[in-house]
């Protein structure tokens, strides 16, 4: 999915409410989407 993919989930789960698994293997995501994904999941209390 690469970085821009990973923003975009990311950016997803921000608002979050309800997903609370997510599976990442196999991806294309390099440092800069792995820094959105993370920064995001100290927002989201659900995953």
């Amino acid at each position: 999915i690469g970085d821009k993919g990973a923003e975009h989930i990311a950016d997803a789960l921000r608002e979050n409410k309800t997903l609370t698994t997510l599976d990442l293997q196999q991806n294309c995501i390099g440092c800069l989407g792995a820094s959105h994904i993370a920064n995001a999941l100290r927002i989201n209390t659900v995953i």
